[in-house]
């Protein structure tokens, strides 16, 4: 087997090898301008299957006409997953609390918002230099977005549905001990060291 050129490349032979998620790894070719590689995160009641996507960035931008002033010696690959429920308007302020909790607690991935479409959405990005992506990172990286998903995503979904208040899930982050102190708010100007 030859070695990955591409930042994507190496990161489907690393969770290919090392990993017991599902990988798709669909190279760029003629028709499909973008290389991908997509990692099935998680299944919900056993038919909705929750997939992160990869792709990289520097090429999709490539692929726009953008090329960089200086020749790019790093590649950003940025994962994805919509979440597979809507978010009705009148939840949407608890569950934008229940995210910004949430992401708190994520070290290396974070869950975005789409207001206007009541959508939810996780992301995270690797930099890479082609081809070396050490392993420990992929895996860390990767297992962390899949986690977030499998342990955070259920009660994103219980919120948006009404059947789990803020309140409620507040308190059940703060009986396993893990719920975020309150951020202060800062009303004046903070000097700089």
């Amino acid at each position: 087997m030859s070695t990955p050129t591409t930042g994507l490349g190496r990161l489907a032979a690393i969770l290919t090898t090392e990993s017991d998620e599902p990988v798709i790894h669909t190279p760029a070719q003629p028709g499909v301008s973008v290389e991908t590689v997509a990692v099935v995160a998680d299944v919900w009641q056993g038919e909705q299957i929750i997939t992160l996507s990869f792709t990289s960035l520097t090429e999709l931008l490539a692929t726009q006409g953008y090329s960089p002033q200086e020749p790019t010696v790093v590649e950003l690959l940025h994962g994805s997953a919509l979440l597979p429920f809507q978010i009705p308007a009148e939840r949407m302020p608890d569950f934008m609390q229940a995210v910004f909790i949430i992401n708190r607690l994520l070290p290396v991935c974070s869950y975005g918002l789409d207001v206007e479409q009541g959508v939810c959405y996780l992301q995270c990005g690797l930099l890479t230099s082609p081809p070396d992506l050490p392993p420990e990172i992929a895996i860390d990286a990767v297992g962390h977005a899949v986690t977030a998903i499998q342990q955070y995503a259920p009660y994103l979904v219980a919120i948006a549905a009404g059947s789990t208040t803020l309140a409620q899930f507040r308190a059940h982050l703060k009986s396993r001990h893990i719920l975020p102190p309150p951020l202060p708010i800062v009303t004046q100007e903070m000097p700089l060291p």
